[in-house]
């Protein structure tokens, strides 16, 4: 660990957090808390046209993040916010522009348990 101590207990603080808050927040943000209730995870596996129409309409046919209007080859890319690939339903996709889409892309391609990791140690050290 680090010689400070006040470094030495942030850096705990962090690791405690990244290892044990993030498998909190991955196990219980797939579907809800586990309760699936009367949701059919089979009809979200997938990304339809549907799912993608839902998202649009919401987002009013704008990029969420800069607001940037939808037109011809500027199409729309999906973010999945909680993390999952497999959780296409419309209140975890949020729709981007290809610009930003570009800052989330490598994100989105370490989804997951192991590339969440990997996410927020390339924070702290700036990867």
């Amino acid at each position: 660990m680090h010689p400070n101590p006040f470094l030495n207990y942030i850096i705990r603080i962090w690791i405690a957090k990244v290892i044990f808050g993030f498998i909190v927040d991955k196990t219980l943000s797939f579907f809800g808390t586990g309760n699936s209730g009367n949701i059919d995870k089979k009809k979200y596996e997938s990304l339809t046209l549907s799912i993608r129409q839902t998202v649009l309409e919401r987002s009013h046919h704008r990029c969420q993040k800069c607001s940037v209007k939808f037109r011809g080859s500027n199409g729309p890319f999906f973010e999945h916010i909680n993390g999952s690939l497999k959780d296409n339903r419309p209140s975890n996709l949020r729709s981007l522009c290809d610009k930003c889409f570009e800052h989330v892309k490598k994100k989105e391609s370490r989804k997951g348990f192991l590339g969440g990791m990997r996410n927020n140690l390339g924070q702290m050290f700036g990867n």
